[in-house]
């Protein structure tokens, strides 16, 4: 009793070190502990890579995340997020060319308000659908209530896609073949943007469709102004 009292008080722990597993990668065995729901890599240049335990079985890592892990050892792991118009980052995204995260937790979450890792996809074409989603998972996530929206303006922001290349520094969290996060905050990102006026074509798959069709086609109509007062009252106003 008193040596668990004086752990507590001095912050020491007389429980076992974290034991040490290996997990296969391909065709080599690498050193790894467990925490939590993640199997956690450490690399000699200081990242730390999560991977789920559900892409791990019998110690081996599967076919869908092996690849990538290799990239993210090698420095090459090319990553990417779509950022639509009405997201809560999108100002520091595009303006400030800063992505934060939506929380502070250390460890990976599929919840990102609970962590400080932000989630890319290591499928370009996952984030490009992302970045001209017309709505999100909050009652307010709506593209047509974004302040000075109007389909007849060619020039006005649909999304963008955010490209960055991650490597052995960075903590990187490794869920399945779609989705891969980053610990935040992230710069050094390249972006490409999308307007009313891009092609829907080049906007999804990064080539002109033929014939083209802009984005304006395929979103929401103009709201009324009746319809801009009632979300603003509703929501506090438009956004941003």
């Amino acid at each position: 009793m008193f040596n668990k009292l004086k752990s507590a008080m001095t912050g020491t722990s007389s429980a076992p070190a974290t034991a040490q597993v290996m997990v296969r990668v391909g065709g080599e065995d690498l050193p790894m502990t467990r925490q939590g729901a993640f199997y956690v890599y450490r690399t000699d240049q200081g990242g730390q890579a999560f991977i789920h335990d559900i892409a791990v079985r019998n110690g081996v890592l599967n076919d869908d995340l092996t690849g990538y892990v290799m990239r993210y050892r090698a420095g090459g792991l090319a990553l990417y997020r779509g950022i639509p118009r009405w997201h809560a980052t999108w100002h520091d995204v595009n303006g400030a060319g800063l992505m934060n995260p939506l929380g502070r937790g250390n460890a990976p979450d599929f919840d990102t308000h609970n962590t400080s890792f932000i989630p890319f996809s290591p499928d370009e074409g996952v984030a490009r659908s992302a970045a001209v989603a017309t709505t999100g998972m909050g009652e307010r996530d709506r593209i047509e209530y974004v302040n000075g929206y109007s389909r007849s303006n060619g020039q006005f922001f649909i999304g963008l896609l955010a490209t960055v290349v991650a490597g052995p520094s960075q903590d990187v969290a490794f869920f399945n073949g779609s989705e891969i996060q980053l610990r935040g905050p992230v710069r050094g990102f390249d972006t490409e943007h999308f307007r009313m006026s891009t092609d829907v074509m080049e906007a999804l798959r990064g080539r002109a469709g033929d014939p083209p069709e802009p984005l304006s086609e395929t979103r929401p109509p103009t709201p009324d102004e009746d319809q801009k007062r009632n979300f603003a009252r509703q929501h506090g106003g438009l956004l941003p």
